[in-house]
Formats: structure tokens, C-alpha cells, sequence
């Protein structure tokens, strides 16, 4: 079959997990002999700051086309909900004969008007909330979660300014287009409910590989927790300089880059037992999720389906999360994590795995037999064929 994945973000010009999910996916597509077109915007990486990078490792199957918008095209692209200067670039891309076209955060590609060009079976994998929030995290400046989006003081609060077309009919009528829009988990499912008047909902979940093997020598010296992710104001990596300064005796290693780095290592100056490793490669990972007493999720708002703790189930590593929407769900559905909703239950949390290694291994199993079970790339893939096969014997809408 031929694919076609549309993503603003692809690495190495990505900045989060959304872009590593897509990367997976055509990888996974390809492995099985499939033919796979990305198209993607490494402009948007470089005016967020991400610089400059080279191209990504050929792989076999696999064609990568970078639509070359400046700032101002990506500019007019914001404001208006369509591909401007590349809309005929497009076109005849979608034009080539695809069987299916599979949208990825494509909000700089020229969405919601995208989804109504090309041909073939149309999903779209919500890998945050865009569709729900132009901020895409449903999060306001005071850190609480967002009710009722979109919301045009949160906008220019969030310095961007308001997408107009989100208050008329262009987003549910390009909606229309698609034949599935594809929710990681089932609380994302329900916070995109709005639109089932208008699209078939799915839940599927995100998948992750076999992590490559580590070095077999220990990861870090003294028994660590370990946050791995963006270091941004949503994902509560504050709150977790805050449990240490309260008290630990094990480490805190925290992996990863992003808006707040400076901020957070100053907030952790004078504390010896928190060490901050940067951005590392899944190989780099790996044995830092292997040797981890847990990983600790403590995100202030929500996640459609994180990887890091389905990363971490791969090496038997239980995860932490704060009790709050898919996170709940995952650690509830899998019984390989702890939960908490208060600084206290936080340090409680964190105290029972330190001293109870059966507790830790038995949660550990319970991961690996999640990632087995729910999260590997063959039972992602029979769930995502088994709806393309559902769509197909769907008779489309006239007009469609």
C-alpha cells in the first residue's frame, strides 16, 4: 500500500513525542514492505528556535518531502486555517495515487482546510489537542486546566494571536473529510466527543519499539527516579525539584530539553542529589530506564497517551503519574505505576518503591506484560489495518 503522513514535526526536526510517533509508524510501515511519503515543515522547527539540523537517516521505503514555507507564509497558514503558499505543492502531492492519507499535527501544513485535499482512506492521530485548543495543551497561564476552549484572552495571554476561523464552521466541516479521527486513549476520546457528530472516533493506542540494548554497566551511581521528557511549564518538572527539596535521599535525574531548562536548574541549584542530563537518544535511554527505581510523570494537565512510560514498561520499569486524565487511565488500565493527587502522596509514592523492591519488580512485570499485550508495533498494527479495513467496507457519504 502507499502512505502518505502529513506531520509538522518529523525528526530530527521535532521537539517532542509526536514527531518520534510518526517517525515509528512510517518506520514500522515501511519494515513490512509498505511505501511511505512523509511530508513535513522543518521551517516551523528552526522560527521555534530548534536551529538548524541535518536531514534525516534514508530508510528504506520511505520519501521525506519539506515543504519550505518562510515566516510569513507559516504566519498567514495560522491565521487562516489553509495552506497558502503551498496549497498547489500539495495538491499535486495528494495527487499521487495514495491509499491512505494519515495527518499528524498538521496545524502548520495548512489544517483544518488540508483535510479536505487528496484522495484514499483519511485518519488523523490526535497526538495532542490542537483540534480542541490553538495552544495545544488545553492549559492555562495559571497552570489550571482548561474547561471550555478556545478561549481568545488565554490566546493573546499564550501570545498568539486569535485564530478566528476556530469561532465558524471550517474546522467541523474539514473534520468531515476524514474517515476516522484516531484518539491514543480513551480520555483523549472523550475530550474530542464534540466532533462525533461529524467523524468516526477511535481509540488506538500509541506503540512503542523495543528499546535498544544499553551499555550493561549501571546507568548512574546511587539508586534515581527519572523524569525523561520536555522541560515545559505543563509537564510539572517543578513540582518535582519541589518533593527533593523536601527531602529524598535517592536521585533525581532528569532527561531532557526544552523552554524551562534554565529556569529549573536554577531552581535546583545547591541540591547535589538532582542531576540534569540533557536530551539523549533512545540507546542513551535505555539503560537509564532499566536501572531507574521508577519513572516519575507528574504532568499538570493532559496527555493523549505519553510514550515515556510505555518506553520505560519495556525494560520493567514501573512509572509514577500524577492522577490526572490518560496518565490515571494507563497506570488503572495496567497496574504498573502509582498514582498521586497531593505533594504528600507524591513522597508517599516515591517512598514505597524505594523501600519495597518486591512492590517495584512486581509493578516492573506488570509493564512488561502492558507492552506485550497493548503497546507493542504488531498489536498497534493490527488494530490500525483492522480499521482500515472497517473504513473500506464503510460506504462514504455522498459528496465525500
Amino acid at each position: 500500500m502507499r502512505f502518505c503522513l502529513l506531520t509538522t514535526f518529523y525528526p530530527p526536526w521535532n521537539f517532542g513525542g509526536d514527531g518520534i510517533q510518526v517517525q515509528r509508524l512510517a518506520h514500522a510501515l515501511a519494515d513490512r514492505g509498505h511505501r511511505v511519503t512523509v511530508v513535513c515543515a522543518p521551517a516551523v522547527h528552526r522560527l521555534l528556535g530548534g536551529g538548524r539540523v541535518p536531514d534525516p537517516e534514508p530508510h528504506n521505503n520511505v520519501e521525506v518531502v519539506k515543504l519550505p514555507d518562510g515566516p510569513a507564509a507559516l504566519t498567514a497558514t495560522y491565521l487562516t486555517g489553509r495552506p497558502l503558499r503551498s496549497r498547489r505543492r500539495l495538491e499535486r502531492l495528494l495527487a499521487g495515487g495514495f491509499d491512505v492519507l494519515h495527518f499528524h499535527n498538521p496545524s502548520l501544513l495548512g489544517a483544518p482546510a488540508l483535510l479536505a485535499m487528496g484522495d484514499g482512506v483519511k485518519l488523523y492521530t490526535a497526538h495532542e489537542q490542537w483540534l480542541l485548543c490553538p495552544s495545544h495543551v488545553l492549559l492555562k497561564r495559571d497552570r489550571s486546566v482548561c474547561q471550555d476552549p478556545p478561549c481568545a484572552t488565554c490566546e493573546i495571554a499564550h501570545r498568539r494571536p486569535p485564530q478566528l476561523w476556530r469561532r465558524g464552521p471550517l474546522l467541523r466541516r474539514s473534520l468531515a473529510h476524514l474517515d476516522a479521527l484516531i484518539l491514543p486513549s480513551a480520555t483523549s476520546a472523550r475530550l474530542h466527543e464534540r466532533f462525533a457528530p461529524v467523524v468516526r472516533l477511535e481509540v488506538i493506542e500509541h506503540f512503542v519499539p523495543e528499546l535498544p540494548a544499553g551499555a550493561p554497566a549501571q546507568a548512574h551511581r546511587r539508586p534515581y527516579f527519572l523524569y525523561s521528557g520536555r522541560l515545559e511549564p505543563i509537564k510539572g518538572v517543578e513540582t518535582l525539584i519541589e518533593a527533593w527539596r523536601r527531602g529524598r535521599a535517592e536521585d533525581l535525574v532528569i532527561a531532557g530539553d526544552g523552554g524551562l531548562r534554565r529556569r529549573l536548574h536554577k531552581g535546583a541549584e545547591g541540591m547535589p542529589n538532582v542531576h540534569f542530563v540533557g536530551r539523549l537518544s533512545a540507546a542513551e535511554l535505555t539503560p537509564l530506564y532499566r536501572d531507574a527505581i521508577a519513572v516519575v510523570m507528574p504532568t499538570l494537565g493532559h496527555e493523549v497517551l505519553p510514550l515515556v512510560p510505555l518506553e520505560a514498561f519495556t525494560t520493567a520499569t514501573p512509572a509514577v503519574v500524577r492522577r490526572f486524565g490518560a496518565l490515571e487511565e494507563l497506570v488503572d488500565g495496567t497496574g504498573a505505576g502509582l498514582s498521586y493527587g497531593s505533594p504528600s502522596e507524591l513522597d508517599a509514592a516515591l517512598d514505597r518503591l524505594a523501600s519495597d523492591p518486591r512492590l517495584r519488580a512486581e509493578l516492573g512485570r506488570r509493564g512488561s506484560r502492558a507492552f506485550a499485550e497493548r503497546f507493542s508495533v504488531d498489536v498497534h498494527l493490527e488494530r490500525y489495518f483492522s480499521l482500515l479495513d472497517a473504513v473500506a467496507r464503510t460506504p462514504q457519504p455522498v459528496g465525500r
